[in-house]
């Protein structure tokens, strides 16, 4: 284990967050990939939402978008009866959105205890090796 930056991890937090970079960086590999995989499908839905959502005017995706925000439920309801594919990939992209906030706000606390976990661990093993020599 090396010592791990507190400022580096907070700036790949802002900057790559999404996709879990501060994960990467501080070895939690299992739970990185799967930021990385969420964050990838976020923005592939959100892509793909856009190349669908060119067959409605500018109003009215923007007569959508408060309500879908506002109250997820309802509102993949009624897309998912409009059309069922862009209801169904709304909805998804509405409980990732969820998700990546409610992480992301987590995370802002889980990386300093992280890397104070890390560094007493660190601390304790060089303490062990200072003893056995």
């Amino acid at each position: 284990m090396t010592n791990k930056s507190l400022p580096i991890a907070y700036l790949l937090w802002l900057f790559t967050g999404v996709f879990g970079g501060h994960r990467w960086y501080l070895g939690m590999r299992l739970r990185a990939a799967f930021l990385t995989a969420r964050g990838v499908y976020f923005f592939g839905a959100l892509f793909f939402l856009s190349k669908v959502l060119n067959n409605y005017s500018l109003n009215e995706i923007i007569e959508r978008v408060p309500t879908f925000v506002l109250e997820p439920i309802p509102m993949f309801i009624y897309f998912w009866y409009e059309t069922p594919l862009e209801g169904g990939i709304m909805g998804s992209m509405i409980l990732i959105f969820w998700s990546i906030t409610v992480t992301l706000i987590m995370d802002t606390f889980w990386i300093r205890s992280t890397i104070k976990w890390q560094r007493k661990q660190e601390n304790s093993t060089q303490q062990q090796v200072e003893a056995f020599d």
